[in-house]
């Protein structure tokens, strides 16, 4: 009796042990999704075709890993043993893979020619196989953990669904928890290389468990795995069962529709929300959360169901009515951030926690049912097969395969063809599809209840297609998120702000694109350009003296240029600067073809720069362009976003910076926008460091007061501007400069601040911001509404002076 006892005893606390071990193992996974994404970005850039490029590589190796550990488990006894040394694996890979990735640039700079200079498609072509097979390895091991788990945890007959979705729901829920601690704490506490580090520990400190746990069990022999599990047969026709057959195929769309809905929910809460890293963290989060509540909560009702095929296509019925039913009011969403910030908004966190209500308002519900999923469709297998291992991997592979064409269609297909509300509905009739067909193929409704179905849902979302309005795109790229304490400010209800956004900005035109939604706006007199409903230039006076100045400066310092490098176009107005100076060519480096048609409106003011004959524009990201050109420059100007935005925030690093030394010409000059708005001065000294860090001689220039120029030079000082008087005379010069109030040269030397040395004394003590320590990306949306910031930033480099 007290053998027995222990048994159960033993047998208890080591599922438990078990299901932390899966838990923490989801946690890791995550940890790596991130980290391995922000390295591959720094390798292959921030458009949309490397980060699809690596989320595709990560879940094609989730998916080959759970289909072939799920197919052959069935023959393997110690599937804990398996799953142990997975983890090692994964530990190990982990480690290896990092240093990999960051060596790539280097091993990639010897193909610069053929990547950028002859488009050879060949060389671009292995480069993105190579970033597939780095990824997809340790991704596969990743994956097969998933039914050698679930294959030694499942011993109770009849508890099918509950156990896979505690699992699930576990291992998805430890995802959820990798995902706030990365995204909010561990990068910026610890670093990008530690955080790897420590995620490569917990794989392998997962796997000795899993080893010693193993061995434990053999030794004792109490919780043996044949219970159950003896009686199964490796069924490796499984799939030409109809039924079978029929559900993983439905649960293929399941999965493209759930991973669009990511994108496409995704783009259009960074228009809410906005798109600092902690804003898609928190996304992420939410959309891994719902989906282990729901794991959770339906596996707990599904044992024991004879009707599953019905409660399968409910709940894709379900997903539908979800997905569809916030699509009236998204375009009211900015009013209800707005509304939640006057009430709550007290700080960072507040913030944050208002992003979260949002996301959780908005994403919640769908994520739950599509949770709910994954233990249905695993025991409507399992009552057809007794082959575990062999039901887990196959849907879980099969579903994410639908996963990996989802993202990739709606990020590059429907999102720029069709639009995000569009797409949503889309989408959303895949779902109302998948639900009709499974209710047709059950036996437990009669013929009138099925026909009634597809009548009634099918006229409903007739209907609804026909009655749903167009969103106000004016008021969704308000940027409220950016704008918000200017709001708060001067309206107190929301009809109020509505009518006042909507009389003043007329929006002249938008497009939804790959890289993100891009609009031209008019505001009585003037222009602005806005990208994700954030205003990046326009031809109000203050941003007309800084994009004319970020150009005009550093060529005017350096005298002749021949070729000169424009890191970001947006209204062009720059671009259109630099080319007064005639240089031989212009390389300017733009992310989106978006912002260069948006570029058009400004042709008035920009000198319609795109018809430079010496123009060479070139759609790639900035950083890494410079980083496999072989080109030198006499002058680049960096003019990009703010540093808070992710990716973005690449083009502030000491790495970037390297970079950029690296491409100019002997006596070159590196310009560089810097915000002092939204920063605290703390962050202003850790940007100015970082940048001279590299440029050993800097000079650092302020003509309005948002705004700073920092140059730098790898080689003389600057303090001889004889260039500046020189240039100032020339005729398209001169008169550039007069219709932004610069008169004379003195006035030009008006803004000069400080050169290296007082650089050095102002920024004793900082931190540098690297790609490994990316301090601003984590710390400047904390100051997103510091009142004071810009005053105090004043008053500290005016008293370095």
């Amino acid at each position: 009796m007290e053998v027995t006892k222990l048994s159960c005893m033993f047998k208890t606390n080591k599922k438990i042990l078990i299901l932390a071990l899966f838990f923490f193992s989801g946690f890791s996974a995550l940890v790596y999704e991130i980290i391995w994404t922000r390295l591959m970005t720094l390798v292959f850039g921030t458009g949309i075709e490397a980060i699809s490029a690596v989320i595709s590589a990560f879940m094609f190796g989730l998916a080959i890993g759970s289909y072939f550990a799920g197919r052959h488990s069935d023959y393997v006894r110690k599937h804990l043993s398996a799953y142990a040394v997975t983890e090692v694996l994964i530990g190990l890979s982990s480690i290896v893979l990092y240093f990999l990735i960051t060596y790539l640039p280097n091993f990639l700079s010897s193909f610069h020619s053929g990547i950028f200079a002859d488009h050879d498609n060949i060389v671009i072509s292995l480069i993105y196989i190579l970033n597939f097979l780095l990824i997809s390895i340790p991704a596969t091991m990743m994956g097969a953990t998933i039914p050698l788990v679930t294959k030694y945890f499942v011993t109770d007959k009849g508890r099918e669904g509950f156990s896979i979705g505690l699992i699930y729901g576990l291992n998805t829920l430890g995802a959820v928890t990798g995902t706030i601690l990365c995204g909010f704490y561990l990068i910026p506490a610890f670093g990008v290389m530690e955080t790897n580090i420590l995620a490569s520990i917990i794989s392998l400190s997962l796997g000795v468990t899993a080893f010693i746990i193993d061995r434990e069990d053999r030794r004792k022999n109490i919780f043996n795995m044949k219970v159950f599990l003896s009686k199964s047969k490796l069924n490796i026709g499984f799939l030409k069962d109809p039924v079978i057959s029929t559900v993983l195929m439905i649960f293929m769309i399941s999965g493209f529709a759930s991973m669009a809905y990511e994108v496409l929910w995704t783009r259009l809460l960074v228009m809410i929300v906005g798109n600092s890293t902690y804003a898609f963290s928190a996304i992420l989060a939410v959309f891994l959360l719902g989906i282990a509540i729901g794991s959770f909560l339906i596996g707990r009702f599904i044992d024991g169901r004879k009707n599953l095929l019905l409660f399968f296509g409910i709940l894709q019925i379900l997903i539908f009515i979800c997905a569809i039913a916030p699509l009236p009011f998204w375009d009211d969403m900015p009013f209800l951030f707005q509304h939640l910030y006057n009430k709550l908004y007290s700080g960072f966190f507040s913030l944050e926690l208002i992003t979260f209500i949002i996301v959780l308002l908005l994403i919640l519900p769908p994520t739950i049912f599509m949770g709910g999923t994954f233990p249905v469709v695993n025991k409507i297998i399992m009552d057809r097969t007794t082959c575990i291992g062999n039901s887990v991997g196959a849907t879980y592979s099969f579903n994410t395969v639908g996963g990996i064409f989802g993202s990739f269609i709606a990020g590059f297909y429907y999102i720029p063809e069709l639009g995000v509300e569009k797409s949503i509905l889309l989408v959303s009739a895949l779902n109302l599809f998948a639900g009709l067909a499974l209710i047709l193929q059950t036996k437990d409704i009669g013929m009138m209840v099925k026909s009634l179905s597809v009548i009634v849902l099918g006229t409903f979302f007739a209907f609804f297609i026909n009655w749903l309005p167009d969103w106000n795109q004016n008021i969704l790229n308000r940027g409220f998120y950016v704008y918000a304490d200017l709001y708060r400010d001067n309206f107190k209800e929301s009809k109020n702000l509505k009518s006042f956004l909507e009389d003043r900005y007329g929006l002249r035109w938008i497009h939804e694109g790959r890289i993100g939604t891009v609009a031209v706006t008019q505001v009585e007199n003037h222009m602005t350009l806005q990208v994700n409903g954030k205003t990046e230039g326009g031809t109000f006076d203050d941003d007309m003296k800084t994009q004319t100045m970020v150009a005009a400066l550093p060529l005017m310092v350096r005298g002749r240029a021949e070729k000169v490098a424009i890191i970001g176009l947006g209204t062009g107005v720059s671009l259109g600067v630099a080319e007064q100076f005639s240089p031989e060519y212009i390389d300017c480096i733009e992310l989106s073809k978006d912002v260069v048609h948006a570029s058009t409106f400004f042709k008035i003011w920009n000198h319609d720069s795109l018809n430079y004959s010496g123009l060479n524009m070139i759609l790639a990201d900035g950083r890494n362009y410079l980083t496999y050109t072989d080109e030198k420059y006499d002058v680049i100007i960096n003019e990009p976003s703010n540093p808070w935005i992710t990716g973005v925030s690449n083009l502030f690093t000491r790495e970037f910076f390297q970079i950029a030394s690296e491409r100019l010409n002997r006596g070159g000059i590196m310009a560089q926008w810097l915000q002092i708005y939204n920063l605290k001065t703390e962050d202003v000294k850790i940007l100015i460091k970082t940048f001279k860090e590299v440029f050993p001689y800097v000079s650092v220039w302020m003509y309005t007061s948002s705004d700073i120029i920092v140059m730098g030079s790898m080689d003389h000082e600057f303090n001889d501007f004889k260039g500046i008087v020189n240039a100032f005379y020339a005729p398209p010069v001169r008169s550039l400069l007069k219709n932004i109030g610069i008169d004379k040269p003195s006035d030009v030397m008006r803004g000069y601040l400080f050169g290296s040395e007082k650089a050095s004394i102002f920024t004793r003590g900082s931190k540098i911001n690297s790609d490994n320590y990316p301090v601003i990306e984590f710390e400047a949306p904390k100051r997103l509404y510091s009142i004071d910031a810009q005053l105090n930033n004043i008053k500290a480099l005016r008293g370095c002076c």
